[in-house]
């Protein structure tokens, strides 16, 4: 690696050599230093690999061919990474032939306030066909990525992460004459936006199609979008500008309209979206939108209504979810809002971990309930439920039946309640059936035990007045079970 740390760009003719021949070169602090390509006289830099400039306060371009005859430009350079360059406006300015950037895998700009465009148009871009990761931070000027012509040829990319970008309107925007690809770069495993203050929204299309088109990301396993106080949508279609316009408007209560399908999506995080009041609009079916789906972060939505409504129930539920997470939600009464005629509800069959936390007008799962969890939620495979912070709970379970295979407690293992004002029980039961359970008892009738429960604690619950409402002791049974190989569980309560 040859790394040149120098305030002059007038090299020795034995460093020239160098750079000629070098495959890894890093230049830092070179404040002269305007254009790589004319200044160090690198000869296009043909067997280039790898290029990292940093400091550079007085760069302008990166390349620069505007008065020059059109060129081959690092031909096989695979990593660029950009740093605290106060003046940098473009990577590349003018006119390339075929072939220049064309193995650029990597992309990393940090800190370069003044760039305008990383693809200044499609006919004088900095060709990324090959770009495999992308990552900007601090690049204040920018206002957009990608036009939707150039996300066409932009197949190879796996990651993406944009972040503290202060005018970014959009990721992707463009007009199109005919019909938009319905697939959005086909490769794409990671995006990671956030610290956008005025992103509306990550993909703005417009196209005459635009009413008939879905988009799909086939690989995406990962979305994370963290304070973006403007967006209004995740996707913004129209068959012209007003009507992108007036669709963001009309649908900024959802994030994600039906357009978009993340078939492979594992793990989604929403932090600080401070605009949205629901997640997805309706019709909204898990099952074919989400059907991998995992991990489901929730937090600091300040208007957030509920997190499912609607057409919802009609849908086979969330197949793959393992693990929830609410937190911070002060206008969220209930999880799932559904209409009163509804009678089917959405199951959670691989669902683990479930932690609900300063959400302080909650009251149940569904809408009509009088527990958090009864019949109707469906958690079989349940193992760590953590509530903090809920202050209009009153019960967390709630059965007709507590003896029955449905109940949702049977595989916990963790169970930890914290500062709920007005929680009065843990385990209630609204059936005389409660009353006899000693009579069932003394015939062999199964007893309401947490089988695999290893650790609670109960904590700051001034109104709790029983762990269980019925005839029963829950406590004496699981400690009289020490004299079984049964774990026994750790109890902290204050």
């Amino acid at each position: 690696m040859l790394k040149l740390k120098t305030r002059t760009s007038s090299l020795k003719d034995g460093v020239n050599l160098l750079l000629k021949t070098a495959e890894m070169i890093c230049l830092e602090s070179m404040n002269d230093l305007k254009n790589v390509l004319h200044s160090l006289d690198g000869d296009r830099f043909l067997n280039l690999r790898c290029i990292d400039i940093n400091k550079c306060r007085n760069m302008i371009y990166v390349v620069d061919t505007w008065e020059s005859a059109p060129c081959v430009v690092f031909p096989l350079l695979e990593i660029s990474e950009m740093r605290d360059l106060e003046n940098l406006q473009e990577i590349s300015h003018g006119r390339r032939l075929e072939g220049s950037f064309g193995q650029l895998q990597e992309l990393r700009l940090h800190y370069l306030p003044e760039l305008l465009n990383i693809c200044r148009s499609p006919s004088e871009n900095v060709p990324l066909r090959m770009l495999r990761v992308l990552t900007i931070y601090g690049c204040h000027k920018l206002k957009t990525i990608f036009s939707h012509s150039m996300v066409r040829n932009i197949c190879q990319l796996l990651e993406m992460r944009v972040c503290v970008c202060k005018a970014l309107d959009d990721i992707v925007n463009g007009e199109e004459r005919e019909e938009i690809n319905a697939i959005m770069f086909p490769r794409l495993r990671i995006v990671d936006l956030a610290c956008l203050p005025e992103l509306k929204s990550v993909f703005s299309l417009v196209s005459p199609l635009a009413e008939t088109t879905e988009i799909v990301f086939p690989q995406l396993r990962m979305l994370e979008l963290q304070r973006l106080p403007k967006i209004r949508s995740f996707i913004s279609l129209g068959s012209s500008v007003a009507d992108c316009i007036d669709l963001g408007t009309r649908l900024q209560e959802a994030l994600f309209n039906n357009k978009v399908v993340f078939p492979n999506l594992e793990r989604m995080s929403i932090s600080h979206v401070e605009n949205v009041m629901e997640i997805w609009a309706s019709p909204f079916k898990p099952e074919v939108t989400l059907p991998r789906l995992m991990e489901l972060s929730i937090s600091d939505l300040k208007k957030l209504k509920h997190l499912w409504s609607g057409d919802l129930y009609e849908a086979a539920g969330f197949p793959s979810l393992s693990s929830l997470t609410l937190n911070s939600c002060p206008v969220m009464k209930v999880i799932a809002a559904m209409e009163e005629n509804v009678t089917g509800f959405p199951e959670f069959p691989c669902l683990q971990t479930l932690k609900l936390s300063e959400i302080s007008n909650l009251r149940s799962f569904f809408t009509g309930r009088h527990a958090l969890c009864d019949e109707k939620v469906g958690f079989p495979r349940l193992k760590e439920l953590c509530l903090c912070e809920l202050p209009k709970l009153m019960h967390v379970w709630q059965y007709m039946d507590p003896f029955g295979t449905q109940v949702s407690f049977q595989t916990l293992r963790q169970l930890e309640i914290r500062r709920c004002d007005n929680l009065t029980s843990v385990l209630s039961c609204n059936n005389n059936r409660c009353t006899v359970v000693r009579e069932e008892r003394e015939k062999g009738a199964k007893m309401i035990v947490f089988p695999g429960l290893q650790f609670i604690q109960l904590s700051d619950l001034p109104k709790l007045m029983s762990f269980f409402t019925g005839n029963y002791t829950l406590f004496d049974e699981m400690v009289g079970r020490k004299n079984r190989d049964d774990c026994i569980p750790w109890f902290a309560i204050s």
